[in-house]
């Protein structure tokens, strides 16, 4: 399954990568980027655009409808996971999937920003 995920909204510049899960290689890299999350290291944009692919592909792969990936995706990830400053570069994440009639989904802040006083 071909993934393309966009990040960004203005003022930043948006970021866009097409991620190929048909055959299993990305495999390897989600499994890193976790196992860096699970030592509590900070994840970049890169990182994390795969991540929230990875995990729409499955859920899409298992039939899953738009509300529950937005879903999933929102919660995936604090803002302490992250490296400074990617949270606010991507407070829009666009998903587009050429299969199931051209899917498309939009998630605003999948990363939750924290209030500042």
């Amino acid at each position: 399954m071909l993934l393309k995920v966009t990040a960004g909204e203005e003022p930043y510049q948006s970021v866009s990568a097409a991620f190929d899960f048909s055959d299993g290689a990305l495999d390897a890299s989600t499994r890193v980027i976790r196992e860096r999350l699970g030592r509590d290291l900070r994840v970049n944009l890169n990182e994390i655009m795969l991540l929230f692919a990875a995990r729409a592909a499955s859920l899409l792969e298992a039939g899953a409808d738009g509300e529950r990936i937005r879903r999933e995706i929102s919660g995936m990830l604090s803002y302490e996971q992250a490296m400074p400053g990617t949270p606010e570069m991507m407070r829009r994440l666009d998903l587009e999937a050429p299969f199931r009639g051209g899917f498309m989904l939009s998630v605003d802040m999948p990363i939750p920003i924290p209030r500042r006083e």
